[in-house]
């Protein structure tokens, strides 16, 4: 798929943004770089929040398919990720603000600001979470040309070139303050994973690699391995669900915390 969308948005890009109900982007400032990031994010968000199954129904027999990637076979699997595209998120997915550079410039107050503008303020100062397309990956949905740098330009559009945007140095302050992998080293914390949250190895590579997190009763870690279990527990059947509430009421009883409503469970 980033083989066809790659090749596609330096042939015929008009065209691949009307295919996805996406023509504004043409005229937009940095247009090109938010549709790419849309365009990664329609099939990432579907594994990130439980919906997998979705994803690799619609995706995985033109994967098995597909022998050379003409022009034909090019636009064919296009069209195929824009009908999943609607079918998962709707027609007007490409339309959000936090797609939308220009849009998110200017949204310094309300819900969007507090939420999306401060994410994004984030990891193009501190965290440098850019989600760039990785290298020579055929099965990604990010095109190729989504690049850090690209995705840094955007950081500068947003914020401005006078913000104290993203540097090693600063990624390197904010992990040594924080603790990295390691969270600061404190102890009654419990930190839960699930298996198919791609974010789990930026948090705590560490901990999810069993390399610095000392399991005991004051430092509980608990990964979860189950299909379609994933970010914040997106997608965790009920029962599970229930089992881990049970833990963290345990952990939190071996402390000293009460709690109350337990048995409500």
């Amino acid at each position: 798929m980033a083989d066809a969308l790659t090749s596609l948005l330096e042939e015929s890009p008009a065209e691949l943004m009307a295919l996805f109900n996406a023509s504004h982007y043409a005229a937009a400032p940095l247009g090109m770089t938010d549709f790419m990031y849309a365009l990664g994010d329609s099939a990432a968000s579907a594994v990130q929040y439980g919906r997998k199954d979705i994803l690799c129904a619609a995706l995985a027999p033109l994967h098995t398919r597909v022998q050379r990637l003409d022009e034909d076979e090019r636009w064919r699997l296009a069209e195929a990720f824009a009908n999943f595209t609607y079918s998962a998120w709707g027609t007007r997915y490409f339309e959000q603000c936090f797609y939308n550079s220009t849009c998110m410039q200017s949204a310094t107050r309300g819900a969007t600001a507090e939420s999306a503008r401060s994410w994004y303020f984030l990891k193009c100062s501190q965290l440098g979470y850019l989600q760039s397309a990785p290298d020579g990956s055929s099965l990604s949905t990010r095109p190729r040309q989504l690049s850090v740098a690209r995705l840094l330009e955007q950081c500068a559009y947003i914020f401005g070139d006078d913000a104290p945007l993203l540097t090693p140095a600063a990624v390197d302050a904010f992990n040594a303050r924080h603790g990295a992998g390691t969270l600061g080293g404190v102890s009654r914390l419990m930190v839960i994973d699930y298996s198919d949250d791609p974010w789990k190895m930026a948090s705590t590579v560490a901990a999810v690699t069993r390399q610095a997190w000392p399991i005991s009763i004051e430092q509980p870690f608990m990964l979860l391995t189950c299909d379609g279990c994933a970010h914040c527990g997106a997608g965790v059947p009920a029962e599970k669900a229930r089992l881990i509430t049970e833990q963290i009421f345990d952990a939190l009883a071996s402390w000293g915390v009460s709690v109350c409503g337990r048995d409500g469970l």
